[in-house]
């Protein structure tokens, strides 16, 4: 489970890259654009800048999960390398 502390980290991260890939996307969309009439102009914006946001928001969603999942995972094996650890001292 996500603690309140890594829920943050997530957000602020996410929040972060997003700034940075939406300056980088504009910086290239709109000398790439610029001779498209004007009505064609915003959607291909909000598109572009839809799926980058999709895109990243999904990659870094996986990524943290698959963090929490392995933590979770390797908590889970100390706990139970510590019970086979008491069963065989109390068994001396």
């Amino acid at each position: 489970m996500q603690t309140k502390k890594d829920s943050h980290i997530e957000i602020w991260t996410n929040q972060i890259v997003g700034i940075i890939i939406g300056l980088v996307v504009m910086y290239f969309l709109i000398p790439a654009i610029e001779d498209l009439p004007p009505e064609i102009k915003s959607p291909v914006v909000v598109f572009t800048m839809f799926m980058f946001s999709y895109i990243r928001a999904f990659g870094l969603r996986r990524y943290f999960n698959k963090r929490i999942n392995n933590e979770t995972h390797d908590n889970s094996r100390q706990k139970k390398d510590f019970k086979k650890t008491l069963g065989t001292m109390r068994t001396l």
